[in-house]
């Protein structure tokens, strides 16, 4: 019995210390001040907790060659970065479940424009955009490639005015994407046409995409043998800035009445409403004028109440440049235009092909159109007269300027960047950089060669236009002398062989 009691003490005893020792244990290993131990909870096994995770964060992407410079410069990258630049862009659009389109035009001269003139660099486009331009860009696996090595490269031509090629009013109601007009407006190297008050691209069998921009311009009559249009001018003008007045005026005053309304625009005459838009930026002004009376009268009314005119014609513009540019006036203009000198006036008048390099030199923006039709007044690009005649003679206009005095650059400009600024469409169009649409055409020749033929015109990274697979011109210096060219016939019918 005193043994069994015995080894019963002894148990208890054992039992004591292990409980002493664990609580001291414990009360040694948290300090003063530190945080307390987590209690975990036993989670039911039915009701499993929600996960909420964070969307993985966007890798960063390396700029493309040509980032952040205009036109693409060869700095911009490492080969190293380029070389992995097309691979992740894949992988990330892999991943998104999608597939790019590239494009890329290897071996070229490349003409940005408003960048430097690259020699043998690749133009790489990406879904519709120009995505890198330079020397060491790599190609990515499975992109459609044309080696352009010993032809040149520019951006789309754009053409300021047309009839016929592109519908009017809504282009893409009323364009005929299969027709023989938009086969050699591309033909001619123009991607992009203003018809009426649209920017339209020329675009093959397709209307995606085809409208760049609408009701750009307000069109502005202020002949100076028409006194009583040109009060009805000003007296519009000055309309619009009381207008405007009474608007700021209404804003400001906190004294008004509870529901009183601000000056409506409805009750404003059509030439206030149309001097509104030009006032407020929203627009541009589109006047016709060529002697130089007209001219100086366009200029006093742009600086007396502050907005931007295009104006078309120009033809005495050499006579009175200073004002012109004082004004800050852009000018469409025709270097092939004859208009001879009236010897009874005793003032320089008529017509020069110095006009464009004139206006230039004073620092006017100039596009170039080519001259009226033979059997009509005016200006344009369209088929009157002898078919195609205009437009494919388009970069003679620019080459007749550049025999004027300009430089081939500035010629070049006169039908890519300068009209892509005076649409007010220039962040997408008339240079190559990236990031722009890639609008561009490849040439067997410099732009400027009366002999120049376009091999290719791209549109959104498609090509619309193929000179060896259209039967146009595949019979003019063909790529292969020894190829069967199509046999292609017009007007062209949907769905026939070719």
């Amino acid at each position: 019995m005193i043994e069994r009691h015995t080894r019963r003490l002894n148990l208890f005893a054992a039992c004591s210390l292990l409980a002493v020792c664990s609580v001291a244990g414990t009360a040694h290993s948290i300090e003063p001040g530190d945080p307390e131990p987590e209690v975990q909870q036993q989670q039911d096994p039915e009701i499993a907790p929600e996960v909420v995770q964070d969307p993985p964060p966007r890798p960063r992407r390396r700029p493309p060659e040509g980032r952040p410079g205009r036109g693409g410069g060869d700095e911009a990258a490492s080969p190293e970065a380029e070389a992995g630049e097309a691979d992740e862009e894949k992988k990330d659009d892999e991943a998104k479940g999608e597939e790019p389109e590239w494009l890329a035009i290897t071996g070229a001269i490349v003409h940005t424009v408003t960048g430097p003139e690259m020699d043998g660099a690749t133009v790489l486009c990406k879904d519709g955009k120009i995505f890198a331009i330079g020397h060491r860009v790599t190609v990515p696996e499975g992109a459609k490639v044309i080696d352009a090595a010993g032809h040149h490269v520019y951006p789309g031509l754009i053409g300021m005015d047309s009839s016929n090629i592109i519908g009017r009013g809504n282009p893409a109601d009323t364009t005929d994407v299969y027709g023989l007009a938009g086969s050699l407006a591309r033909a001619a190297g123009l991607t992009t046409l203003v018809s009426g008050n649209a920017v339209a691209k020329i675009k093959n069998g397709t209307l995606d995409g085809m409208i760049v921009a609408s009701n750009m311009f307000e069109d502005l009559r202020y002949d100076t043998n028409q006194p009583r249009r040109r009060a009805e001018v000003r007296k519009g003008f000055e309309d619009a800035r009381d207008f405007l007045r009474s608007v700021e005026e209404f804003r400001q005053d906190d004294d008004k009445e509870e529901g009183e309304q601000p000056p409506q625009e409805r009750d404003l005459s059509r030439e206030a409403r149309s001097a509104l838009r030009l006032l407020r930026g929203q627009a541009k002004a589109q006047a016709f004028a060529n002697d130089a009376a007209s001219l100086v009268a366009l200029a006093d009314l742009a600086e007396q109440y502050g907005f931007e005119i295009v104006i078309r014609g120009v033809t005495e513009g050499w006579t009175v440049p200073e004002r012109i540019a004082q004004a800050k006036l852009s000018a469409i203009v025709v270097p092939r235009d004859r208009t001879l000198a009236d010897e009874r006036t005793n003032r320089p008048n008529g017509a020069t092909i110095e006009n464009a390099a004139i206006l230039t030199r004073h620092g006017i923006p100039v596009a170039v159109l080519p001259p009226g039709p033979y059997f009509g007044p005016g200006t344009g690009i369209g088929l009157s007269g002898l078919g195609g005649r205009d437009m494919l003679n388009i970069n003679m206009s620019a080459a007749f300027a550049a025999r004027g005095g300009l430089t081939e650059e500035q010629a070049v400009r006169t039908l890519t960047i300068n009209p892509a600024r005076m649409l007010g469409v220039d962040h997408r169009l008339g240079s190559l950089e990236v990031g722009k649409d890639a609008d561009l055409i490849i040439t067997d020749r410099p732009l400027l060669d009366y002999m120049m033929l376009v091999r290719y015109s791209i549109i959104d990274g498609e090509i619309a236009y193929d000179k060896d697979a259209e039967g146009i011109f595949a019979h003019v210096r063909p790529t292969d002398p020894d190829a069967e060219h199509p046999k292609d016939a017009w007007p062209r019918r949907l769905g026939a062989p070719w």
